[in-house]
């Protein structure tokens, strides 16, 4: 999620939403009901799906050997990648989220149009079957 959403959320809903990043399993969230005069605080707590990461991480590493992932239109070996985490991306409306592989490159490569800047990272986007539609590189790391 992005931290201006956040922000942003944060001014709408006011000081009464807290939310516990640091858990990593479960993020709580306060809000005040009116009932007549008197606030009573109500707790919500938002259930994560369990995910097989090593699972997602194979089927990365397949798209991969089949040469979907390219850059500079050159395919890349899984030799080369340094996988580093899975995001799941959900869209309101929609239960089936995005899933994202991020890889650090083992060494990184010069871009071809200013050999100056170098692609350390790429980020993949994989579609429901396991392959991949989207790929976007990165010049620094987002370990």
């Amino acid at each position: 999620m992005n931290k201006y959403f956040l922000i942003i959320m944060f001014i709408v809903t006011g000081a009464s939403s807290v939310a516990d990043p640091l858990s990593g399993k479960r993020l709580l969230v306060k809000k005040d009901q009116s009932a007549g005069s008197q606030k009573e605080s109500v707790q919500t707590e938002i259930r994560y799906p369990k995910t097989n990461t090593e699972q997602i991480a194979e089927i990365f590493k397949a798209a991969v050997n089949r040469g979907e992932l390219k850059l500079f239109e050159a395919p890349v070996a899984f030799s080369e990648l340094k996988p580093q985490h899975v995001e799941y991306l959900y869209q309101f409306g929609k239960a089936v989220p995005t899933v994202k592989v991020y890889s650090l490159l083992n060494k990184s490569l010069p871009l071809p149009a200013m050999p100056e800047i170098h692609i350390k990272g790429v980020t993949v986007i994989l579609n429901a079957k396991g392959h991949i539609i989207e790929t976007v590189m990165h010049t620094h790391s987002l370990e």
